[in-house]
């Protein structure tokens, strides 16, 4: 039940939800409001569903529906909690749970408040993930979990295209330098970065050539500091060769030959990690850098397994974007 991840909210499930609702909340709301009145109740979820459409999402496990979820930044600048309601048959097995912490360390750099009906007994679990009570209503008692002050956020950027990756080589510690469309890649991200007003405070790079290559390219006007803890996983034998062979699956926990694993570059990223929050506690650090490291982030800071970070990642449906964003 690892594979859970959430789809945007569509009108095509509109009777999904309203549904998944129901059989959720139906007991709580005889309990405290009597009799379930279905046409209330259905007027009711349409002015519901008309103001939360944006920010709610279709909870998808395993490629099955199971339920709904909502929640949206508050003029507050809190983050609102709103309703993660699970299928009776899915309840029980964790999936609520997962998604509630992968939820809280996405946002854990904003104050995150949530209700619930006082018999509902999940206020056991906010407790132990560290809400506090902060009011009540009749029916519901109100929480908020304080934001982790002083976080780090990381932008990451991956190197353009080297002539390695348009020969569909894996380089690994190889060296192997940008061609023309990396070029051109690094310039358009630096363009696209400067234009949404995004700054760091600090610019870290991969000590192999192709990462500072990129960073002098997209960001000219920062100085960089240069940090081979940000280097690529180590493919030994396989450094150099096509991508077919350097399977990530096969080497999460044994060396490629010669090599490194991915638990490696784990240790070897938990150990910068430690040294940003020692040296740039509350500072936006950009880092350019490589695929392993880029996963071993996601591993650590979104407390998945390898298993999920190779499946998610982003360079089997050609997802790139211009920026990744982890808080530490």
């Amino acid at each position: 039940m690892n594979n859970i991840k959430l789809v945007s909210y569509t009108d095509e499930e509109y009777n999904f939800v309203y549904e998944v609702k129901k059989n959720v909340y139906k007991k709580y709301v005889e309990q405290y409001y009597g009799e379930w009145n279905e046409a209330e109740q259905i007027n009711y979820f349409n002015n519901f569903i008309s103001l939360v459409k944006n920010n709610a999402y279709i909870i998808v496990c395993e490629d099955k529906k199971i339920g709904f979820y909502n929640g949206e930044l508050l003029d507050n600048g809190n983050y609102e909690i709103g309703n993660i309601c699970i299928l009776p048959e899915y309840q029980g097995k964790g999936i609520g749970t997962k998604l509630l912490k992968d939820i809280l360390e996405q946002y854990k750099g904003y104050n995150i408040e949530i209700q619930y009906f006082k018999s509902n007994p999940v206020g056991v679990l906010y407790k132990r993930l560290g809400f506090i009570q902060n009011g009540e209503s009749k029916f519901h008692y109100k929480m908020i979990k304080p934001k982790i002050e002083s976080s780090t956020k990381i932008i990451y950027f991956v190197h353009g295209t080297t002539t390695d990756n348009a020969s569909k080589l894996c380089s690994g510690w190889k060296e192997a330098m940008l061609n023309q469309l990396g070029k051109e890649q690094a310039k358009n991200l630096g363009n696209v970065i400067r234009e949404k007003g995004i700054k760091f405070d600090i610019l870290i790079t991969s000590d192999l050539q192709r990462a500072i290559d990129s960073s002098n390219i997209a960001f000219p006007e920062y100085n960089k500091m240069v940090d081979n803890r940000l280097r690529e996983c180590n493919y030994g034998d396989l450094d150099g060769k096509h991508k077919s062979l350097v399977v990530y699956e096969e080497h999460i926990d044994s060396p490629f030959p010669n090599g490194e694993s991915l638990k490696d570059v784990e240790n070897r990223i938990g150990e910068f990690i430690d040294f940003l929050k020692e040296n740039y506690s509350g500072k936006t650090v950009g880092i350019v850098a490589h695929r392993a490291p880029q996963l071993a982030l996601e591993v650590i800071t979104k407390n998945i397994t390898w298993e999920e970070a190779i499946k998610n990642d982003w360079r089997k449906k050609g997802d790139w974007q211009p920026g990744w964003e982890y808080i530490i």
